[in-house]
């Protein structure tokens, strides 16, 4: 490994300057959004097909109004986008309505007021929350169509988030082996959660 003005760092004098950094009594450790999936917390594929799930079977199924403004915002948006894209997308319709004198947007030839909007906007953001809450972890199926894996859903009585090796890290990062971390582990670092933007997170 090359540092510098080119000087080769052996093996141990590597481990031995990452140890070094591990005994800081301050940290900061940046964590992409892909760290929460071994907990059963989906990524964003699977959580915005879970969203518009719920949304159109349940949340919004005696709702015709709700389910076009759904089945707009999904479609105007394309088929890579994902729910921060939709959530977005409708908040910016709910900008437009609030500008308006009639207070509404046109979607499908129809006036769709800004409460409305809200609603949507509301229980998409409460579907969020509760399938990251109680963990939810997609199912899929092998070729030849058998199970490669069944479904699981998080529910209050249930949830499937499962924290062991989150909690194994931050002990082993920031436990009392560690030079210097006399304090409580809250005190001695944090962690900074990115949350990568793209359709295929």
């Amino acid at each position: 490994m090359k540092i510098g003005d080119g000087e080769i760092l052996e093996a141990a004098d590597i481990a031995e300057q990452f140890e070094k950094h591990l005994n800081s009594p301050k940290q900061s450790w940046l964590l992409g959004a892909g760290v929460s999936y071994p907990a059963n917390i989906p990524l964003m594929l699977a959580l915005t097909k879970r969203v518009l799930l719920l949304a159109h079977s349940i949340v919004f199924s005696d709702d015709a109004e709700a389910r076009s403004v759904l089945d707009f915002i999904t479609g105007d948006c394309g088929d890579a986008s994902h729910i921060e894209h939709h959530l977005t997308h409708l908040g910016d319709l709910i900008s437009i309505a609030e500008r308006s004198r009639t207070g509404c947007v046109e979607i499908g030839g129809a006036r769709v007021a800004k409460e409305k909007l809200v609603d949507v906007h509301s229980a998409l953001i409460e579907l969020i929350a509760s399938i990251v809450r109680w963990g939810y972890q997609a199912g899929w199926k092998n070729e030849d169509g058998s199970v490669g894996q069944a479904e699981r859903v998080g529910e209050p009585s249930q949830s499937i988030v499962e924290i062991t090796g989150h909690s194994q890290f931050v002990s082993a990062i920031y436990g009392p082996g560690r030079a210097g971390l006399a304090r409580p582990i809250h005190e001695a670092g944090r962690f900074v959660l990115v949350h990568r933007r793209c359709g295929s997170a």
